[in-house]
C-alpha cells in the first residue's frame, strides 16, 4: 500500500481541492462583498416562441408572436459565441421560450458558452442528463390549480417526468408563480412536493401584470403581504430551504420594501440582457416592454438582492467553511 503521506499524486489532488474550494466558493464571495456585480452577469435567450400549451397566465403570448423569424441553431451558436468572446462575457444564460425544451439540441450546445445554466420548462418534456444545469419547472398549484391554469393532464405529465429515475442526478426546483386562482393551496403543494426527495426546493412568485391587458389573476399588495408572512413563517418554523432563495427574499418582496430591488433597481435590468427567439433584445427583462415593473412579482431582483447582502454572503462562507472541515 502507498503511504499517502509521501505519495505525490494525494498531495497534489489535495492541493488542487483546496485551490477550488478557495477560488470557486470562498473568494468570489468575499469579492461580492466589496464589488459590484459586473454589467454582464446575466442573459435569458427565448430558444423558441413555440409552446405546446398556452397557460392563461403567461406573459409570452400577450405579445404577438406570428411573423417572427426564429433564428437557426447556427445562427444562435454563432451570436453566443461572438458575445461571449468579447471583452465582457455573460456569466450565466437562463433558457426560456415557449417551451425551451423544444429546441433542446440548441441549448446542449450554447449552454457550454457560460459558467452556468438555468432551464425554465413546463415539465411535460423529458428532462435531458444535464447534470450541470439547473432547471426550474413550472408547477403552478396542486393538481386541480395547475391544471386549470395550464391544462388538463399537464401535472400528472409533470409527476411522470420527475419520477423517472434518471433525473435523481439533476438539479431540480419547482417554480410556482403565485395569482389569485392558486393563491389557497401553497400550503398543500409544499406539503406534496416536499415527499419528492430529488426536488431542491420551491421557489415562489407572483404573476405580474401585463400593461393594457385586463385579467383577474393579480393579487393586491395587501394580498400578497399576508400570503408573504404566511411563506416567512412556514420557511422559519417548518420547511426551511425548501422554500427557496436566501432567507431575506420574502421580506423584500413585501409592499413596503419592494422599491429598493425593482424598477431601475432592477439586478437584470442593472447587469443582464434579454433576447427573444429572433435574437432582439428585450427590454426591460425577459417578459418584455410590457412588463407592470411597479407590480413585479418576478422572484429574481428580489432573491439576487438578498443573495448579494452582506449577512448571506457571510452566512454562505460560514456554511462553507463549516462543511468543508467536517
Amino acid at each position: 500500500m502507498v503511504d499517502e503521506r509521501v505519495n505525490p499524486s494525494t498531495r497534489l489532488g489535495a492541493k488542487q481541492a483546496g485551490h477550488s474550494f478557495w477560488r470557486g466558493k470562498i473568494l468570489p464571495r468575499v469579492a461580492l462583498l466589496f464589488a459590484p456585480f459586473p454589467k454582464n452577469t446575466f442573459c435569458s435567450i427565448d430558444v423558441t416562441a413555440k409552446c405546446n400549451l398556452h397557460c392563461k397566465h403567461c406573459y409570452f403570448f400577450s405579445y404577438d408572436q406570428d411573423g417572427h423569424k426564429e433564428l437557426t441553431d447556427e445562427e444562435w451558436l454563432s451570436r453566443i459565441e461572438k458575445m461571449q468572446k468579447g471583452a465582457n462575457p455573460y456569466y450565466s444564460c437562463t433558457w426560456v421560450g415557449g417551451e425551451p425544451l423544444l429546441r433542446k439540441g440548441l441549448i446542449e450546445k450554447g449552454r457550454r458558452f457560460f459558467r452556468a445554466n438555468r432551464v425554465v420548462t413546463n415539465g411535460t418534456l423529458p428532462l435531458p442528463n444535464w447534470p450541470d444545469v439547473e432547471f426550474h419547472v413550472s408547477v403552478d398549484g396542486t393538481e386541480k390549480y395547475h391544471d386549470e391554469i395550464r391544462g388538463r393532464g399537464t401535472y400528472s405529465r409533470i409527476k411522470t417526468n420527475l419520477s423517472h429515475p434518471g433525473i435523481l442526478s439533476l438539479q431540480v426546483a419547482i417554480a410556482c408563480c403565485i395569482n389569485k386562482k392558486n393563491a389557497d393551496c401553497v400550503e398543500d403543494l409544499l406539503s406534496e412536493w416536499r415527499r419528492i426527495p430529488h426536488i431542491r426546493h420551491i421557489l415562489f412568485d407572483f404573476f405580474t401584470p401585463i400593461k393594457g391587458i385586463k385579467e383577474d389573476l393579480w393579487l393586491t399588495f395587501e394580498e400578497r403581504d399576508l400570503l408573504l408572512e404566511k411563506l416567512i413563517g412556514l420557511k422559519k418554523e417548518k420547511y426551511g430551504d425548501f422554500i427557496g432563495g436566501p432567507p431575506m427574499t420574502l421580506r423584500l418582496m413585501k409592499s413596503d420594501r419592494k422599491d429598493v430591488a425593482v424598477g431601475k433597481k432592477c439586478v437584470f435590468v442593472r447587469h443582464g440582457l434579454a433576447f427573444d427567439a429572433s435574437g432582439n433584445i428585450k427590454k426591460p427583462c425577459v417578459i418584455g416592454p410590457k412588463a407592470d415593473c411597479d407590480r413585479c412579482g418576478c422572484i429574481v431582483p428580489f432573491s439576487v438582492r438578498a443573495w448579494k447582502h452582506p449577512t448571506n454572503l457571510l452566512r454562505e462562507i460560514w456554511q462553507e467553511f463549516t462543511s468543508h472541515k467536517s
